[in-house]
């Protein structure tokens, strides 16, 4: 397909590392950025490793690609990289050695340029989230990676970001937060072993090793943090009150969020701790109430009565060089069956989207994505192999969180089911 005369993004075009002349300027920019948070890279059991190997990093902010770049100093390494990132900027993204992918999808090229990043004794940074965390913990992970890594037999480390969170948190980037930022570079999986290990047992050491508490680390270190901004806008992740359990009544400024509807109001402290100012404690942290979120959906979903329901302004990434063209708005419904958007679109045309339940680990959210018009909206990405469409919520823009934990909910059960 062709638009304004450019073809879509060429997918199946071959990688590279990053250029001689952009490697020196990544290389530099990052220890000087660096240096500001007094970053640290601990490097575990990791002598004599050279490339190739796979590196599975944890992703909290823009910074963690700064501490990769620093970490497997002095090789030039190839990123698998969501094609949104470099929205205009398609040159940039093939030139610092980006895999370009598709959200949340199974695509077997991405596996072939992996493999082929590897036979070119290549070192491949991968984060298997496939987007920041919410609150400064793990999020779900690709159930295959230990495949990869077995098919690819070399070295893999596993490098756990720490503080990088804190720094700047998804739902309030900005001021960044100074805080002392420490990288753990581990090699947990050697040559000798990836041969003798079975693909489970090297996932069932990712899935043990790939974890990180970012409030753990702050409150272990006794880390200050003084902005006065700490807590806003982290309604968009605590978006259900644990007193009075109303959703979507929460509302966060400053240090402080509170619940209209039962006005119960909690207070982030300079150490990371939350402490309710006008009742019990129900959650000291962040996490525990992100965690019990995620229970509260999962409990939804599988009692069979989740259901959303929105109108979303839809617009296409036809290329990065091309950026998003807006297309109309439409319904966008998620229910037990999967994600579904219908309507018609500006020019009149019909327009259906699907993507199944089974075909969708997750989804990709986005609280202050940026389109053409640089307006910063509630964001969802519906993508399939060929095509990334996102979509701004009209109505029920705090529903984002909600609307991921159930994904993966789903996702779940679903294949529960199909296994049974």
């Amino acid at each position: 397909m062709i638009r304004d005369g450019k073809k879509r993004f060429d997918m199946a075009k071959k990688p590279k590392k990053a250029s001689y002349l952009l490697y020196p300027i990544m290389v530099i920019a990052s220890f000087f950025t660096l240096i500001w948070y007094r970053h640290k890279v601990k490097k575990i059991n990791c002598k004599g490793l050279k490339a190739p190997y796979i590196v599975l990093a944890t992703h909290s902010s823009m910074v963690d690609f700064n501490a990769a770049v620093k970490a497997t100093f002095p090789n030039r390494v190839t990123w698998i990289t969501s094609i949104e990132e470099f929205n205009r900027s398609e040159w940039l993204m093939r030139n610092i050695g980006c895999i370009a992918k598709r959200k949340f999808t199974k695509d077997p090229l991405v596996v072939k340029h992996c493999l082929r990043t590897i036979k070119n004794k290549g070192v491949l940074i991968i984060y298997p989230e496939a987007r920041f965390s919410f609150a400064g913990i793990t999020e779900h992970i690709d159930g295959a990676l230990g495949k990869l890594v077995k098919v690819a037999k070399c070295p893999l480390v596993i490098m756990r970001n720490n503080g990088h969170f804190i720094q700047s948190p998804q739902f309030s980037k900005h001021p960044y937060r100074k805080i002392p930022l420490l990288s753990e570079f581990e090699q947990v999986v050697t040559k000798e072993e990836v041969n003798k290990l079975t693909a489970e047992e090297i996932q069932k050491i990712i899935e043990e090793k790939f974890y990180v508490d970012d409030y753990a680390y702050q409150k272990e270190h006794g880390y200050k943090v003084k902005c006065k901004k700490r807590m806003d806008n982290v309604h968009k992740v605590l978006y259900k009150c644990p007193h009075c359990q109303k959703e979507f009544e929460m509302f966060a400024k400053g240090t402080k969020i509170k619940c209209n509807h039962c006005q119960i109001e909690y207070e982030l402290d300079e150490y990371g701790t939350l402490k309710c100012l006008n009742g019990k404690t129900i959650f000291d942290s962040i996490p525990k109430w992100y965690l019990w979120e995620k229970e509260e959906v999962i409990k939804e979903v599988r009692s069979g009565k989740y259901y959303f329901e929105d109108q979303v302004k839809l617009e296409e990434l036809f290329k990065p060089c091309v950026g998003f063209v807006p297309m109309g708005t439409v319904k966008f419904t998620h229910d037990l069956t999967g994600m579904k958007l219908e309507g018609k679109l500006d020019d009149g045309s019909d327009f259906s989207f699907f993507r199944p339940c089974l075909e969708q680990e997750s989804c990709h959210v986005e609280f202050f994505f940026k389109n053409h018009k640089k307006e910063i909206g509630s964001a969802i990405d519906f993508a399939t192999l060929d095509q990334t469409y996102f979509g701004w919520l009209v109505n029920q823009k705090e529903a984002l969180t909600k609307i991921h934990l159930a994904t993966e909910a789903i996702y779940n059960l679903a294949l529960e089911n199909k296994n049974k």
